[in-house]
């Protein structure tokens, strides 16, 4: 294994590759998986928009009311499958250093692509400038909300203005075949097909939020959510980090 303490002082920005990806990695995920069971009662609560694009605020909030994860990305979906993409520069959360942003472009990895695949039962974090993927199956707790058996409910509690648009706000509650629910705030719109505009769950003892915006009702491309050929796969966050390094590595000395 290849130590970036061993690695001669000229290589510096190795360091900032190993951090980043270590980093990136599950912050990404953390987008996705803060709230269980979130995704799939985001899709169930798109039931009838078979596509769009907009840009998405994923935040995060912790027991005393500290924001945690703060993750602007352009979200795009289609058939259940989602695509967010996200610049490292402008994912704040408590775990990311200050200087990430910067050590992030320095190394080529300003962009980190989420890919959620419901029907591939597949989650992937695609790293563009590496052409390379971290892979992982998506659990049960993703996948059953999805089934059109399981029990949708929804309550109008308020009618309220979400970015100066008029909105309802509902209780959602999805109850799944063994009884386990999923619970949140949802704020639809119903002069843009009761598109809900803004999501609130609850996060232990704190919030997950997703709130929308530039929301076009249009299906996006569908080669956006399939990774582009030659793309290499690991289940391993620390195979893909070596394999970079190594990389690095080669690159600095003339090597392969």
């Amino acid at each position: 294994m290849i130590s970036v303490r061993s690695l001669p002082a000229r290589l510096v920005p190795l360091d900032a590759v190993a951090l980043l990806l270590a980093l990136a990695a599950p912050l990404v995920a953390q987008t996705n998986t803060a709230a269980p069971g979130l995704t799939a009662a985001l899709v169930r609560l798109l039931d009838g928009i078979p596509g769009f694009t907009a840009h998405l605020d994923v935040r995060q909030v912790d027991a005393q009311g500290k924001e945690t994860l703060n993750a602007p990305m352009k979200f795009s979906f289609l058939n259940a499958k989602l695509r967010g993409e996200i610049e490292i520069a402008k994912l704040k959360a408590t775990e990311m250093p200050a200087l990430a942003g910067s050590a992030a472009k320095s190394v080529g990895l300003e962009t980190v692509v989420m890919l959620v695949r419901p029907d591939l039962r597949e989650s992937q974090q695609y790293y563009p400038a590496f052409k390379a993927c971290i892979h992982a199956p998506l659990g049960d707790e993703e996948l059953v909300p999805l089934k059109k058996s399981v029990k949708l409910s929804k309550q109008p509690v308020a009618r309220e203005t979400v970015d100066g648009r008029p909105c309802v706000k509902n209780k959602v509650t999805i109850t799944d075949a063994d009884g386990v629910r999923y619970a949140a705030d949802v704020w639809f719109a119903p002069d843009l097909k009761n598109f809900p505009l803004k999501v609130k769950a609850a996060d232990g003892g704190g919030s997950l939020e997703l709130h929308f915006t530039n929301i076009k009702l249009e299906k996006p491309d569908a080669k956006i959510f399939d990774l582009p050929a030659g793309t290499t796969k690991y289940e391993d966050p620390a195979d893909l980090t070596q394999a970079v390094l190594k990389k690095f590595l080669g690159d600095a000395f003339g090597g392969k």
